[in-house]
Parts: C-alpha cells; sequence; structure tokens
C-alpha cells in the first residue's frame, strides 16, 4: 500500500483518518475500524437522481450502487483540489460515512467497490474544494449537534468590524465618502461580480443566509469557503454570493464544453507533399526511381 508523504516546514507528515475503534470479542485478534454511522439532512436524502449542484455550491450525486462513485466521468474538467466524501445507506436502513474529506488525486481507484457491503445501495457522493465539517455539507454524526449549528454564535458581535489577518498583510480598507452603491473599482474580464439585493439568499451548510444575518455566521460561512472573512454584514454577504455565482456559472461553462466538444469532430487529412519543379518531374518520370512521395 502508498501512502503519499507531505512535506510541512521541515518535517515529513501523514494525514490519515482514524474513526471508530473498537475491540473484537476475541483479543488475540487486532482492533478493528468501523463506519461511523451518520444523520443525513432531509436536503440530501431527496436531491435528485445522478449529479448536481446544490444550493450550497458543491457537487452531489444521489446513486444506486454497489461501489463508490467517480465525479470525473460527469464533470471531467474539474481542476484543482477536489474532496470526495460517500455516504451509503447500510442494511439496518442507517447512513454510514464511507469516507470523509477523501483528496481525489490520492485516491488510486475512484469506483472500487464497498467492502464487506453486497448488494445494491444508496449512495451519496459530495465533492467540495477542502475539507469542511460534516455540518457545512449537509450531515452530522451519530450523537452531535444538529448540522450547521456551528455558524452561530452565542454572540452576535453585530457590525463590528475586527482586522482580519489578509488586512494587516494587504491593509486596511478605506472607505470613500459619496460614493453610490452603483459605482466601483472596474472588474477584470471574466470575473463575476454579483451585488446583493433585498431578496438574494445564500444556502450554506443546511442554513440560508441573507444579507441581515449575524455577522458570526457570514464569517462562519466565509470561512467555510475559504475566503476573506473581513469587513462588515454587507462584504461579507457580498463574497459567499459571489463565490456561489461562480460555482454555478463554472459548472455551466464545463458542461456546455464537454456538449460542445461531443458534438465536434475534427478531421484528420493526410499529409500532402510539395511537387518539385518539373524538371526534376520530367528526369523522374524516366525511371520512376528513386521512390518519392
Amino acid at each position: 500500500m502508498n501512502i503519499p508523504l507531505q512535506m510541512q516546514n521541515r518535517s515529513m507528515t501523514v494525514s490519515g483518518h482514524v474513526r471508530v475503534l473498537q475491540v473484537a470479542a476475541d483479543r488475540d485478534l487486532p482492533q478493528i475500524v468501523r463506519m461511523v454511522r451518520a444523520e443525513v439532512d432531509q436536503v440530501l436524502i431527496n436531491s435528485p437522481t445522478g449529479w448536481s449542484v446544490n444550493n450550497a455550491g458543491y457537487i452531489s450525486g444521489r446513486h444506486l450502487g454497489d461501489s463508490f462513485q467517480d465525479p470525473s466521468l460527469a464533470f471531467p474538467a474539474l481542476q484543482g483540489a477536489q474532496f470526495r466524501t460517500t455516504l451509503v445507506k447500510g442494511d439496518d436502513g442507517s447512513w454510514y460515512t464511507l469516507e470523509l474529506n477523501e483528496p481525489m488525486r490520492s485516491i488510486i481507484q475512484l469506483d472500487s467497490k464497498f467492502h464487506d457491503m453486497d448488494g445494491m445501495r444508496s449512495t451519496i457522493t459530495l465533492v467540495t474544494e477542502g475539507e469542511k465539517l460534516p455540518g457545512l455539507i449537509g450531515f452530522k454524526f451519530e450523537g452531535e449537534g444538529v448540522g450547521g449549528e456551528q455558524l452561530e454564535s452565542k454572540e452576535d458581535p453585530g457590525d463590528e468590524v475586527l482586522v482580519a489577518l489578509d488586512d494587516e498583510i494587504q491593509g486596511i480598507e478605506i472607505a470613500a465618502q459619496d460614493v453610490g452603491m452603483h459605482e466601483g473599482r472596474e472588474v477584470a474580464k471574466a470575473h463575476v461580480v454579483v451585488r446583493p439585493a433585498k431578496d438574494d439568499e445564500v444556502f450554506v451548510g443546511g442554513i440560508t443566509l441573507t444579507a441581515e444575518s449575524s455577522l458570526a455566521s457570514l464569517r462562519a460561512a466565509c470561512n467555510s469557503y475559504g475566503i476573506s472573512t473581513s469587513g462588515s454584514k454587507l462584504k461579507c454577504f457580498g463574497r459567499l454570493l459571489n463565490h456561489q455565482k461562480g460555482l454555478e456559472l463554472q459548472t455551466i461553462t464545463h458542461a456546455a464544453q464537454d456538449a460542445l466538444n461531443a458534438e465536434v469532430r475534427v478531421p484528420n487529412s493526410p499529409s500532402l507533399p510539395e511537387p518539385p519543379g518539373d524538371a526534376v518531374q520530367d528526369a523522374h518520370r524516366l525511371t520512376h526511381t528513386p521512390y518519392q512521395p
């Protein structure tokens, strides 16, 4: 078995997951690792069959099978680090987590069979751009709190602006005076910028967020996406909306490009040699040797 090694500072590290350990009945046998029972949100259970992009901006797949699902077959244009989470319905009717935030690039066989699970069964596959907590992608481990509750804080700091790490490096934003909401800096081509309207909302980890949500919830959602958490409510919510719209645009663009590539056929023609001058052709016709194209 090959185990990928990573470098952290000047040390070599190994990344792995330890789930639930249980001592076997015969103490001469080693300890075994068992699956983790999960409680899945109804939004995921009732999601459309096949691959789709859910309201949280993640790729979601609901299938019936006896093996892991390969997202690259449906989304061949995916780029960057992608992480896969797989939930499977057991014989007892409960959902189990077979893998959580597994880097797809390190999986040798993406469509391998389930271990010790025979027969066709319901599966839910989630693909994210980074490692996500279970509550942010629609489920929780048995015995834990309600999925997504980590988005809420006991204390609402309101609109208090905290200086984040990126502000310390790049400098604090300076608000311009007498500038309307319709004005701003020019945006480079191919960038997506969405200005939130009053009725705009985003769905993150089973929770619907708007520009009026608490600042702690908005910052926690930004942190789950790996985007900046600095600024006021409006700025944090604008970043969430831009990120979600960007994911939707990326999925639509890739699907359109794949459909176009399936219809386009590039003809392969033989190479055409350049003919020589008349004198060379006349001399060649006398013997036709040596062979010339």
